[in-house]
């Protein structure tokens, strides 16, 4: 299944100033967030399960997907649809090797594309 990227929210334990991921989730998708990417880059991998299996229980009623940052192990213990990964994360030809779905940022390539403007000072 692909994935739908109309509006993609992130959530992550460093930016949420303390409150409830799988809550914040909620609402991200409740105000149109067709995916959500759980980034995590502190947390130990059983925790970090239990907040995706969260997560993904939250988004269920909504049908709106999740994809974990840069773990494919979280992915499939944590029964999420797929994993993201950046231009210096692992390869999309590695994550295929365990049939998980990949959404990529970046292309791997020895060019770096040109940062954005950003829309609002």
């Amino acid at each position: 299944m692909p994935f739908d990227l109309r509006l993609y929210a992130i959530v992550d334990p460093e930016q949420a100033r303390g409150r409830d991921l799988a809550d914040l989730a909620r609402r991200c998708v409740e105000g149109g967030a067709t995916l959500v990417q759980l980034r995590d880059k502190r947390s130990s991998k059983g925790a970090f399960v239990e907040q995706a299996r969260a997560i993904k229980s939250a988004l269920a009623p909504h049908g709106a997907q999740l994809i974990i940052n840069d773990r494919i192990d979280v992915v499939l213990d944590s029964g999420a649809d797929g994993v993201h990964i950046g231009p210096d994360d692992i390869t999309a030809e590695d994550t295929a090797a365990c049939s998980v779905p990949v959404q990529s940022s970046a292309c791997r390539s020895n060019r770096r594309p040109k940062p954005r403007q950003p829309l609002w000072p």
